[in-house]
């Protein structure tokens, strides 16, 4: 099974851990070979996105052999309502 093939769910702050694990890295080690800290990678595997830039999801993705858009998903704005997001 490759990363390509993950459920749907992973496409959330999960994605980075599924990847991390199924690549076998730790964290410490994928935190090392992307140059971003440590508390940067726990924040993002939990779903956190503010205190990461583009640049730095870059370097995850490309240690983990994926895109940006994978790593960070596309959310919808919350003052949107479903009536507009769906119309």
């Amino acid at each position: 099974m490759r990363w390509i093939d993950a459920p749907i769910w992973v496409k959330t702050g999960r994605f980075i851990k599924w990847a991390r694990v199924f690549r076998n890295y730790t964290q410490g080690e994928l935190a090392m070979k992307s140059g971003i800290e440590l508390k940067l990678l726990r924040k993002i595997e939990k779903g956190a996105y503010r205190d990461i830039t583009i640049e730095q999801a870059y370097r995850v993705a490309l240690t983990l052999g994926c895109e940006v858009e994978e790593i960070i998903p596309l959310l919808t704005p919350r003052h949107m309502h479903k009536k507009y997001v769906l119309a």
